[in-house]
């Protein structure tokens, strides 16, 4: 949402977009976005540090969707996560995260 609101063009639309919205309001109430631009209609100041923890946020929630990804994965055919570690070992020099691949081997 904080990038589609502080993009003034450039942004590749996605199916997801109209989920995200662009909730000034809900900015402004987390601290994100400053005070409403009277002739802009929108904030045009932003704060860094609570930008910073919405990333540092919205990593970790991507993180916990790739983990319970893995996990239904895992069920629906065990042995993938020991095949996914190995292959992210391979490719990157480190196993998934929360899944060190001494225990994946």
């Amino acid at each position: 949402m904080l990038d589609r609101v502080q993009s003034t063009k450039g942004v590749m639309e996605s199916a997801w977009d109209s989920v995200i919205g662009e909730d000034w309001d809900y900015l402004q109430r987390i601290g994100v976005a400053g005070s409403t631009n009277p002739e802009k209609g929108r904030p045009d100041m932003f704060a860094i540090q609570p930008t910073i923890k919405l990333t540092m946020g919205a990593v970790w929630y991507m993180a916990q969707n790739f983990m319970s990804l893995v996990e239904m994965l895992e069920r629906r055919s065990p042995g993938a996560k020991v095949e996914l570690a190995q292959i992210m070992q391979e490719k990157s020099g480190r196993a998934p995260m929360l899944m060190p691949i001494a225990t994946a081997a």
